[in-house]
């Protein structure tokens, strides 16, 4: 549960990392550290450029970062927080505009910055500030609104005491630096977001990797376009048995994608691996001791007939489909190998030319030949 992201949800240390993690927030090096894999402290690249860096490796642990998000957002939340003083002191003194009194009466901005600190209470209280880590930051969504309009309240300040300035180029030189800093922003997320997925596919989980089309939709299409030649090359029977196909999948990231991608056709059955795997098991033991199957109660929402399963994995009507360096692949790869089962694999790759998707065809029982690996 939430509850225990963290074990002692208050300290001294936890409050410095919640502040710091408030900051990676908001300048997205969470999102990117999850989604894109970039922005991995501690990884040997600074700041780059596809190919090139931008600056000097000694700056690889992206502190650097911190400190500028941190800086900037001290500044804005400084800003806002001198014009309510301002607003308060002067309207004590009669110096108000009519404006400034009706702003004063209300004090929007005084309520919220009360207000997110307040929130901030209960949430570092309950969860501490793992809830702000990559993973788990959507406990922290709620952040996003109050704390973009605080940040944009206090630019809009730094704009107004700027302009107060006898010299102009204050005024230039706030404006300036909000149009920079927006600027740095949105060139942020086009190279950690976009270039990094366009370039190698993503370094974060494997469910987050991708290609120039969809790898798990290929992946569907390469198993179908499979099936076909394997039909046409054995000349199977044309009945509708003998047309199905069993998917098996490993990890949630790839079952529920491949079962939405098959629901309206009736001959492919998805299933996932753990349910495979304990079944095929018990089918042995069951088949070994009373030569009889009985057709258990599925553990999931698929529908699942061992006697079914087990005479199309017999007949090469199995497909296997999972990430190609998952250890629920190979644990499945293992299983196969146990059952002294033979079959061939292919392996799909992300834009960055390392193995994404692996798909395994296990052949029939009756077939006499050793399993062969097919990369492409």
């Amino acid at each position: 549960g939430v509850g225990a992201l963290n074990e002692r949800p208050v300290s001294a240390a936890g409050l410095i990392f919640l502040i710091r993690d408030l900051a990676r927030l908001f300048s997205g090096v969470t999102i990117y550290r999850y989604l894109s894999g970039t922005c991995d402290f501690g990884e040997p690249s600074a700041l780059w450029w596809p190919g090139k860096r931008i600056f000097p490796a000694s700056l690889n642990d992206w502190a650097w970062l911190d400190g500028v998000a941190l800086a900037i957002a001290a500044l804005l939340v400084a800003a806002l927080a001198h014009r309510i003083w301002n607003l308060r002191r002067a309207g004590r003194s009669g110096y108000l505009s009519r404006d400034e009194q009706h702003e004063e009466a209300r004090r929007p901005d005084a309520f919220l910055l009360i207000g997110f600190g307040l929130a901030l209470l209960p949430f570092y209280w309950g969860v501490g500030h793992m809830a702000l880590q990559p993973g788990y930051e959507r406990y922290a969504l709620w952040m996003v609104a109050p704390g973009a309009l605080i940040a944009a309240r206090g630019y809009l300040a730094l704009l107004e005491s700027a302009r107060q300035k006898p010299q102009a180029h204050f005024k230039y030189a706030v404006a300036g630096a909000g149009l920079a800093a927006s600027a740095v922003l949105l060139l942020s997320f086009f190279v950690q977001y976009f270039q990094t997925f366009s370039q190698d596919g993503g370094r974060a989980h494997f469910t987050f990797r991708t290609a120039r089309d969809e790898p798990k939709l290929l992946a569907l299409r390469e198993v179908f376009a499979w099936q076909k030649q394997v039909l046409a090359h054995k000349s199977v029977v044309n009945n509708q048995a003998d047309n199905r196909l069993w998917i098996v999948t490993a990890d949630w990231w790839n079952y529920q994608p491949l079962r939405y991608l098959t629901l309206k056709n009736p001959n492919v059955h998805v299933v996932p691996q753990d349910r495979v795997s304990l079944r095929m098991e018990r089918f042995r033991q069951q088949n070994q001791a009373n030569g009889q199957i009985k057709a258990q109660r599925p553990e999931s929402t698929t529908r699942f007939n061992n006697s079914e399963y087990e005479t199309a994995l017999r007949s090469g009507q199995v497909w296997f489909v999972g990430f190609a360096q998952s250890p629920a692949s190979a644990l499945f790869l293992r299983h196969l190998h146990k059952r002294g089962l033979r079959f061939e694999k292919r392996v799909r790759h992300d834009n960055g030319g390392k193995p994404l998707m692996l798909m395994v065809h296990i052949l029939p029982v009756s077939q006499k030949r050793d399993y062969r690996k097919s990369m492409n």
